[in-house]
C-alpha cells in the first residue's frame, strides 16, 4: 500500500472521532464566489481512487462466476432479432464477514459477431436496478430493450444484491455506518460498497465475454446511482455513469468522510460523461437539492428531470432516456443542448426563454412550472406549456401570478431513438424549502399511518 494511502487511512481514523458526532462538521469554509471549492475537505479526505486500493487488498474476493441458464429468446422489442439470455451470479465482496453475491441476467444478440469488430469490442452496460435484487420489469424495460435496439451486451444486476442464504442486502445497506462506528473505517458508505459491485460486474461481464477488458456504461436508481460516478472515479473500464432519483446534497464547507463519495467533492476523478435522471417529486430531499449540486460541479452534467413522477423506476421516459444515453455513450447520438435561460416580467406576464442546439432533431420543448403550497413541496403538480421556436430561441409566456418555479424540457430524436433532456428545476419566488421527511417523503401528502 502506498504512502499516501496509509497516510489517508490515518487521517480518517482521526476525523471519525470529531465528524461522526455532528454529521455537517464547522470545518473552514469554503470560498463563497467558488461552489465547487471544498476548502478544508480537499486538503485531508481521500477520494474514491485512492481508497479502491484498500477495498481492493482488505475486501474484494474471488467472483467465482457461475452461469445457471443460457437459452436463446425471440426479442420482444424487434421479434425479428433472436437475443441470448444467460442468467448467472457471482460474489463482489466480503463486508461484516459476509459475501455479496449478486444475481444476474445478462441479454446480448445470438449473432454476436458484429460487437467483435474494434469499433464495438468490449462495449457492455450494466442496469444496476431500483431494489437490490433483480426485477422482471427491469429485465423487460431496460435490459432487452437496451440489448435489442443498440445490440451491445447489457447486464441487469441486483445491487447491492443478497447475502449466501438468500437474505436481500437492500435495507441491510444502511448497517454499514454502524460497521463503520464499530471498526473506524470511514469508507463503509453504501456508495462506496455499491461502487465496488460495479466493478465486480465489469469484471464478471468481461470473463463472460472472454475479453482483455470492457468499457462500460454502469448506472441504477437512488443509491446505486450516486455509486455510478464513485466507481467512474475508481476504475477507467467505466465509459459513463447514470444517477438516477438520488438527490443528496452537501454544503462544501463540510468534513465529514461521507464527502469521500459525493461526486462533486471527487468529480476531477471522473473524466466520463455523467446522466442525472430525476424527477420532481422526489421524498426525503429538499427540492432544488439537484440545482444546488449541479453548481457544485465545473463539467455540466447531462440532465433530465421527469415532472410528476416520484422515487422510483417505472416511468416509461426512464426507460426512453436510459437507452438514449447508451447510444450516445457508444454511437456518438446528439443531444439536444438547452442554454441561455431567461425569464422576464411585463405587466401581468411572465415570459420564458431559452436557447436549444444540437443535431438532434426537435420534436417539442416544452415549459413545466410549478406553484406550491406547503414548504416541502410535496404533491406538487407541474404543468406544461409549448414554447414556440422564435428562430434564434424558444419562447412562451404565462399570464397571472409568477410561479414559485420552473424548468425547460426538450423531446428529440436522432438514430431512429427518442429521448428528453431539461434544466434542473429553477426557483423564481421566496416560497420556502424544507427537508422532505426521509420515512414517509415519496409518499402522497394525505397518505398517513394506521394501526
Amino acid at each position: 500500500m502506498s504512502r499516501r494511502v496509509c497516510d489517508f487511512v490515518g487521517l480518517f481514523l482521526m476525523l471519525m472521532v470529531g465528524c461522526l458526532i455532528v454529521s455537517v462538521a464547522a470545518g473552514a469554509p469554503a470560498s463563497d464566489e467558488d461552489p465547487t471549492d471544498f476548502g478544508e475537505a480537499a486538503k485531508i479526505l481521500p477520494k474514491p481512487r485512492e481508497i479502491w486500493p484498500i477495498l481492493e487488498k482488505e475486501h474484494v474476493v474471488p467472483r467465482e462466476f457461475k452461469v445457471e441458464s443460457d437459452e436463446i429468446v425471440t426479442s420482444d422489442t424487434d421479434p425479428s432479432l433472436k437475443l441470448r439470455k444467460v442468467r448467472a451470479r457471482f460474489y463482489s465482496q466480503r463486508v461484516g464477514g459476509k459475501r455479496w453475491v449478486h444475481p444476474c441476467t445478462i441479454l446480448m444478440p445470438a449473432d454476436n459477431s458484429r460487437n467483435m469488430t474494434p469499433e464495438r469490442k468490449g462495449k457492455v452496460v450494466i442496469f444496476g436496478g431500483g431494489t437490490g435484487v433483480i426485477q422482471d420489469h427491469e429485465i423487460a424495460n431496460y435490459g432487452e430493450p437496451i440489448a435489442a435496439r443498440t445490440g451491445y451486451p447489457t447486464m441487469v444486476l441486483g445491487n447491492p444484491g443478497e447475502y449466501e442464504d438468500g437474505m436481500n442486502l437492500e435495507a441491510e445497506v444502511g448497517n454499514l455506518g454502524k460497521l463503520r462506528n464499530e471498526t473506524g473505517k470511514p469508507y463503509y458508505n453504501m456508495n462506496c460498497q455499491l461502487a465496488v459491485v460495479y466493478i465486480q460486474a465489469m469484471n464478471a461481464f468481461q470473463e463472460f465475454l472472454g475479453l482483455d477488458t470492457v468499457k462500460a456504461v454502469i448506472g441504477g436508481h437512488s443509491k446505486r446511482g450516486r455509486s455510478a460516478p464513485v466507481a467512474a472515479a475508481m476504475d477507467p473500464r467505466v465509459a459513463s455513469a447514470v444517477i438516477m432519483g438520488n438527490e443528496a446534497y452537501f454544503p462544501n464547507d463540510m468534513t465529514h468522510p461521507n464527502l469521500c463519495f459525493y461526486h462533486p467533492f471527487f468529480q476531477e476523478q471522473v473524466n466520463v460523461p455523467v446522466f442525472y435522471l430525476g424527477v420532481t417529486n422526489e421524498g426525503g430531499y429538499k427540492m432544488f437539492n439537484v440545482t444546488n449540486m449541479k453548481r457544485q460541479l465545473r463539467t455540466p452534467l447531462t440532465v433530465h428531470i421527469i415532472p410528476n413522477y416520484v422515487h422510483s423506476t417505472y416511468h416509461p421516459v426512464q426507460y426512453m432516456d436510459f437507452l438514449m444515453w447508451v447510444a450516445h455513450t457508444f454511437d456518438g447520438r446528439p443531444l439536444s443542448q438547452i442554454s441561455d435561460v431567461t425569464t422576464e416580467r411585463k405587466g401581468n406576464r411572465t415570459f420564458f426563454r431559452a436557447k436549444v442546439s444540437g443535431d438532434a432533431k426537435v420534436k417539442v420543448v416544452k415549459l413545466w412550472i410549478a406553484y406550491t403550497d406547503n414548504p416541502r413541496w410535496r404533491d406538487v403538480m407541474w404543468y406544461d406549456y409549448l414554447m414556440w421556436d422564435r428562430g434564434d430561441y424558444y419562447e412562451t409566456s404565462i399570464h397571472g401570478k409568477t410561479p414559485d418555479a420552473f424548468m425547460i424540457e426538450v423531446s428529440d430524436i436522432a438514430q431512429g431513438i427518442s429521448g428528453y433532456v431539461s434544466t434542473v428545476p429553477h426557483k423564481l419566488t421566496d416560497a420556502p424549502v424544507e427537508e422532505r421527511d426521509p420515512e414517509f417523503g415519496y409518499l402522497p401528502r394525505f397518505w398517513e399511518p394506521t394501526e
